[in-house]
């Protein structure tokens, strides 16, 4: 018996504005309206798709109930006006619930079991909270430590990740989330680097201000990513600092 595995491919990748729960711009959004218009976004960049030829809708949610409830992938699916002989269905493996969706989409692709497909994920935090509305757990889970996680897993999470790194000292993780928004293109956001890398760019200090406030004693913000740690007090960036860790103005 002969098995063969084909390669997939992402050939179409979109995704909507991210917004603040419970107050941002999309808190009224119903999140199967969201889907429905992510998938039509996909399908326009791929023009010569025959949407017949699409095997199944995969799509993640982490709280699939009320706006985002049923089968939320099928629901997302019709209303994008895909034809109602492709199926879909909605997984839930919490946080990765969307991860999970490309990767059961892509292992359907790579078995031969289907040639298109689509995976994605859909969730609103301002009309559904975290847990849902009705929030009943099994009084077991608290009877002992082995399963208390089911109840407060990413607590429990962000615990063991402190105690096996201790390294991550917490005044270097704003930092750290700078330099993963700006490792890409450092130089776009930080004009003066690297002719003068000591030197704040105005953009930067207008930034920090806006969000932070003005500091009580000016410090330059841009530096070379060889530069030593010392002297930079309760903001020292990491060993892996980028050229400049200035934060692009987001928009939700």
């Amino acid at each position: 018996m002969t098995k063969t595995v084909q390669d997939a491919y992402i050939v179409a990748a979109v995704r909507t504005p991210v917004a603040k729960a419970p107050r941002g711009q999309f808190r009224r959004v119903r999140p199967d309206d969201l889907l429905a218009h992510a998938i039509r976004a996909a399908l326009a960049r791929v023009p010569n798709l025959d949407p017949a030829e699409i095997a199944d809708v995969i799509v993640g949610c982490a709280m699939p109930e009320a706006e985002q409830g049923m089968n939320v992938a099928r629901i997302g699916a019709l209303l994008a006006g895909l034809p109602d002989a492709v199926p879909a269905m909605t997984i839930n493996r919490f946080c990765a619930s969307g991860l999970q969706a490309v990767a059961l989409a892509a292992d359907r692709i790579c078995t031969g079991d289907a040639d298109v497909a689509i995976a994605g994920g859909t969730e609103s935090m301002s009309l559904i909270p975290m847990g849902g509305h009705k929030l009943a757990m099994n009084p077991s889970v608290f009877a002992g430590n082995d399963q208390v996680a089911i109840a407060y897993g990413m607590g429990i999470t962000a615990e063991r990740v402190a105690e096996r790194w201790k390294a991550i000292a917490r005044r270097w993780r704003p930092r750290q989330r700078a330099t993963s928004a700006t490792r890409s293109r450092p130089s776009r956001w930080c004009p003066t680097y690297p002719t003068s890398p000591k030197v704040p760019c105005a953009s930067h200090r207008a930034w920090w201000n806006r969000t932070r406030g003005p500091e009580p004693t000016p410090r330059p913000r841009c530096w070379p990513a060889s530069s030593p740690r010392s002297g930079w007090a309760d903001r020292s960036p990491p060993a892996t600092a980028p050229k400049c860790l200035m934060v692009p103005p987001l928009s939700c």
